[in-house]
């Protein structure tokens, strides 16, 4: 975990290699070091196997008036090596997994880093994973669409293609693990203040690590001790190498803009004002894209927010000047937006407003789709606040596969989950409920979410009545799809209606919605 070294002004961040043996962590860490001018340690090794870790110390770059100091670690990759595997996991504040994308190993590698990926995403704040394709160059690779394809049904990590042997790819997949790193030392709050073991070199790494076998041999003889997790706490002080380490006092995720920012963020919101925004006098000029190479404090939230933005970047399909506002999609199911009224004449006036969108978000997170993001994007002289989501399995996507399955009862079911949904969402999304057209709706296990970006500013004087909402945005698309699905399966529309009676649904209002969707039905 990152620390502070106040008597040289440091901060200290460690990035940990992770992989199976022979995917390419050693050749990761030769190929940067190179680049970075700089001779890669190993304590020891057999017939060119790393038995302990690879070490690469790099001091670059600044953090708040601190030099950043990276230890550059890469673990052993044998099975019966996992301990020392998993000590260095639990010292990370980013880590690359290397995946060989060769067809005859990529699954396996790919199982083996699943493990890792979940346990860390588990952490608070998340540590950052960086997935390095490597062996792309290889004939027999995969090829970048399948490793994305592959990952997006594991968790959240950044992609970076790779040939280690050539170097290609290696430095950006380190630089963007150290603004991950960064990222996650900015949203740690006081609580998450603790001792962090602190080495100053290889030798005294490899002394914890041995110190720490010891410690498990002891308590292996004298009782049965289960598996470590990843995040189990170590008694540094028995350590040799290791220095007793004052808590390190980090700002929250409240810390996105400046001290005094923030400060006048909360007092402009206590007096329901809106931070100073530029006159929009260029509206055919394409605005500058959100991308991961965004400074610190930038992006929310803080370390997913990132790697949402390198897919994001790696797979943009196209940017289209809509009304009001500006959007771009991705080819990998994201949906970018940002309006007219979301640039500012300055940064301070763009994080108050990052800060504020953040803070909605958190709000009304078990409504909300959960890949989304936000990003304050420099703009030629000013600011720009960008929103991101990525789309799910769509309320009309539920409709569609109920009905593909010629089952009347199913889809009046689905058919009830959708109105039952929409209405709570419009409840609680208020006064943004304008916004839920049948395409933004997604489902997050067995709830319907909403799945587009949220506007910053609410339209003016939304309509309250839920059924005025419903007729104005959704009814029209909801009837298309199901005059097109019920008679192209020929479905019975009285045993449709049979089973779509919400028992839940209560007030005229309410009772009025439920004749419209029926109507639709009738009107085919």
């Amino acid at each position: 975990m990152a620390y502070i070294d106040n008597d040289r002004n440091l901060v200290v961040l460690r990035i940990v290699y992770d992989g199976l043996p022979r995917a390419g962590k050693t050749a990761s860490l030769h190929s940067l070091g190179a680049s970075l001018r700089r001779e890669v340690e190993t304590p020891a090794e057999a017939e060119g196997r790393t038995l302990m870790f690879d070490w690469l110390d790099y001091e670059g770059g600044s953090f708040e008036g601190r030099s950043i100091r990276c230890q550059v670690i890469a673990v052993p990759g044998q099975r019966a090596l996992d301990s020392r595997r998993r000590f260095l996991l639990r010292e990370a504040d980013a880590v690359i997994e290397v995946v060989d994308t060769e067809a005859s190993r990529f699954d396996e590698g790919v199982e083996f880093a699943e493990g890792a990926i979940a346990e860390l995403a588990s952490h608070e704040p998340p540590v950052g994973v960086v997935l390095q394709a490597n062996k792309l160059d290889l004939p027999g690779s995969v090829g970048i669409d399948t490793v994305r394809e592959r990952m997006g049904e594991v968790g959240t990590v950044a992609i970076v293609g790779t040939s280690a042997t050539s170097g290609t790819g290696v430095r950006a997949a380190f630089v963007l693990g150290v603004r991950l790193a960064l990222d996650r030392l900015r949203a740690q709050s006081l609580s998450d203040a603790s001792e962090v073991l602190q080495v100053d070199d290889a030798e005294a790494l490899r002394a914890a690590m041995e110190a720490a076998e010891l410690e498990r041999a002891q308590a292996r003889a004298s009782a049965a001790e289960p598996r470590p997790p990843l995040r189990e706490s170590i008694d540094h002080s028995r350590f040799p190498g290791a220095r007793p380490l004052a808590p390190l006092h980090l700002r929250s995720i409240e810390g996105l803009g400046q001290p005094a920012a923030a400060a006048e963020s909360q007092a402009r919101m206590a007096r329901h004002e809106q931070p100073p925004q530029l006159e929009v006098r260029d509206d055919s000029r394409p605005p500058a894209l959100p991308h991961p190479g965004l400074d610190g404090g930038t992006i929310w939230p803080p370390v997913h927010g990132r790697v949402h933005l390198r897919e994001l970047a790696d797979t943009l399909g196209a940017l289209e000047r809509g009304e009001g506002g500006w959007v771009a999609t991705s080819k990998a199911g994201w949906r970018a937006q940002t309006e007219d009224g979301d640039r500012f004449a300055d940064e301070r006036g763009g994080r108050d407003a990052l800060i504020s969108m953040a803070r909605v978000h958190v709000r009304h997170a078990a409504h909300l789709s959960e890949r989304r993001v936000l990003a304050l994007v420099p703009d030629e002289g000013c600011w720009r606040l960008w929103g991101a989501a990525h789309s799910e399995r769509s309320a009309g996507d539920m409709l569609r596969e109920a009905a593909e399955r010629e089952d009347e009862a199913l889809v009046g079911r689905a058919l009830q989950s959708l109105v039952l949904g929409w209405l709570a969402l419009s409840r609680e999304l208020a006064p943004t409920a304008g916004a839920l057209t049948l395409d933004r709706l997604g489902w997050r296990g067995d709830r319907l979410v909403f799945a587009g970006v949220l506007p910053r500013v609410p339209p003016e004087d939304p309509p309250e009545d839920a059924l005025l909402l419903f007729e104005g945005r959704v009814r029209e698309q909801l009837a298309s799809l199901l005059r097109t699905e019920v008679t192209k399966r020929e479905l019975s529309v009285p045993e449709v209606l049979h089973h779509f009676q919400p028992a839940s649904v209560d007030g005229p209002g309410q009772r009025q919605l439920v004749e419209v969707v029926s109507g639709m039905l009738i009107e085919r």
